[in-house]
């Protein structure tokens, strides 16, 4: 296998007619336009470079993987910046698609550099593993077969037709109990797609155990995978079936014509922290609190129909929005991108993120305290003064007072906390 392609979202990446360790090939590029077609808004192509956009992950390119990794830092972006930028993109995943953390003492000092395909690849071998530890699902299945032996009952007319004058032969149809049933098909599916991929001595021992334990069961078609329902004994299942999953799309060895689906193992970063910070703020949330995500029953303004009538008009849709016993009281927007300074030093929001929290603000008059959430990457200094992450809004006074916060939190630890900038009350009770 040739080694990965690593790449960061927003960098450009040279194009040149053969690939090399840092640059893609033109063929490469042909594959990247395809797969473009399924996901719009991947990258931007100019005269020699690509650039790509908020989409992290992985994907097969031909004979290489790319690794798109989210960038955590202005500098460096070699072997040393993986490491975090593994690790953040994993929690992240972790939480968001409800995944199993890996045990403690799982992951090499070898692993932890390695492409991200080799992290996938590694969380999807261990929990299929564990799966095996504990006794891989076994089921009834229906059987037809012209047998030395009788079992279960004989099919006449079948046996007539193939046995007329035999007496050492039965049709018979029977139910037996066997491996050989969807769950495992999926994960063996999975399996082959990984092996042309795989480097880490670990991941390639550990890949031909699985090999042995899955032995004489069939790999799944593709309409088994689309079909495949979890039951009350399959369930324990749905950790390894998603990774398989994101593995048979992420690494499949073809486009195929007409497929309505991109690439699984590329996740879209804006969503993924979005996802992220609700998930983390309701369960840190006090009792009675609740965290709701894409709010949408409010509109901007409406439109006058004739003398008295209306209807309304541009629909908002806030990232987060925060109740306690019914009241309203945060409307949040997270934004996946650095906290910039102005030429003063000072840390301020774009234009266009303070001109959307004021739109909310005028449609949820009741509510006082809005939020700004950004991932706080390196360069953000920790003494930064709270009074220039904090804005009134124009038109707010007194007891109707709209402030609205700007805070960066913390994606390395366990609890989400504010790290930068200015919590609100609110904010400070969800995010210590």
């Amino acid at each position: 296998m040739n080694p990965a392609l690593r790449a960061f979202e927003h960098t450009p990446v040279p194009i040149t007619a053969l690939p090399t360790a840092n640059s893609l090939g033109l063929d490469e590029v042909e594959r990247l336009e395809a797969i473009c077609l399924l996901r719009p808004g991947l990258c931007e192509f100019g005269r020699s470079t690509v650039r790509f956009a908020q989409y992290c992950g992985v994907l097969c390119i031909g004979e290489r993987i790319l690794e798109i990794l989210p960038k955590t830092d202005r500098i460096d972006r070699g072997t040393a910046d993986a490491a975090p930028a593994h690790d953040m993109l994993l929690r992240m995943l972790r939480v968001v698609h409800d995944l199993p953390s890996p045990p403690l003492g799982s992951g090499s000092h070898d692993l932890i550099r390695s492409p991200l395909i080799e992290l996938f690849a590694g969380r999807f071998l261990a929990e299929t593993m564990r799966l095996v530890k504990a006794g891989l699902l076994k089921s009834y299945v229906s059987r037809s077969e012209n047998s030395p032996t009788v079992r279960g009952r004989i099919d006449w007319s079948r046996h007539l037709r193939a046995n007329a004058g035999r007496q050492d032969r039965a049709w018979c149809e029977f139910d037996e109990l066997t491996h050989d049933v969807a769950v495992n098909r999926v994960l063996v599916l999975a399996l082959l797609h990984l092996r042309d991929w795989l480097v880490a001595p670990t991941s390639i021992r550990l890949w031909h155990e699985l090999m042995a334990a899955f032995d004489g069961i069939a790999p799944a078609r593709r309409d088994e995978i689309e079909r495949l329902c979890l039951d009350r004994q399959s369930r324990r299942y749905a950790a390894a079936l998603k990774w398989a999953r994101w593995i048979i799309e992420g690494l499949s060895p073809s486009l195929r014509a007409g497929a309505a689906t991109a690439p699984a193992l590329l996740f879209d970063m804006n969503q993924l922290f979005e996802r992220y910070v609700a998930i983390k703020l309701a369960r840190q949330a006090p009792p009675g609190w609740v965290v709701e995500c894409q709010h949408d029953d409010r509109h901007l303004a409406r439109v006058l129909v004739g003398e008295q009538g209306s209807s309304p008009a541009y629909r908002l849709k806030p990232d987060l929005l925060v109740r306690r016993a019914d009241r309203i009281v945060m409307i949040a927007d997270t934004k996946w991108k650095r906290l910039e300074r102005d030429r003063y030093g000072k840390i301020r929001p774009s234009t266009d993120d303070m001109y959307q929290l004021n739109a909310y603000a005028t449609a949820f008059q009741e509510c006082g305290e809005l939020a700004l959430i950004y991932p706080c990457f390196d360069g953000l200094a920790a003494d930064t003064l709270e009074t220039t992450m904090r804005y009134e809004l124009a038109g707010s006074i007194g007891p109707r007072s709209r402030r609205v916060h700007v805070a960066a939190v913390d994606l390395m630890d366990d609890v989400l906390r504010v790290r930068v900038g200015s919590s609100g009350d609110v904010l400070r009770r969800l995010a210590a």
